[in-house]
């Protein structure tokens, strides 16, 4: 089993970091729920960055961290919208809004665990 490094986690933290920057204007465009929590997390990794963590910190940050859609079982028929030529498709929010969150939940899952096989 690898085990995370503090160099390896610091790493994860900066990529959070520029994640969480890439996503929150697109989240104020939209007028989006979780700005605050998604710019309190980025305050708080830069602290991290800068004063050094541990763990419970890296499980701090992870949960302070929600998903913009509540992803349950059947989320996506929820959320479509119908067209005006009758199809259905997801609305430009969330197209815009989910490329850029999904690589700040794998980071923030990665930062839950201690290492991988």
């Amino acid at each position: 089993m690898y085990k995370y490094t503090v160099q390896d986690r610091m790493q994860q933290l900066d990529d959070l970091r520029i994640a969480l920057q890439s996503l929150i204007p697109v989240v104020l465009k939209y007028s989006l729920p979780y700005t605050d929590e998604y710019e309190a997390a980025l305050v708080n990794i830069e602290r991290l960055l800068s004063a050094g963590f541990n763990h419970s910190d890296l499980i701090a940050i992870s949960d302070s961290i929600p998903d913009i859609v509540d992803r349950h079982r059947d989320w996506e028929a929820k959320m479509l919208e119908q067209q005006d030529d009758g199809s259905w498709a997801f609305p430009q929010w969330l197209i815009d809004v989910d490329t850029l969150i999904q690589p700040v939940m794998n980071l923030k899952s990665t930062l839950r665990q201690i290492g991988f096989y």
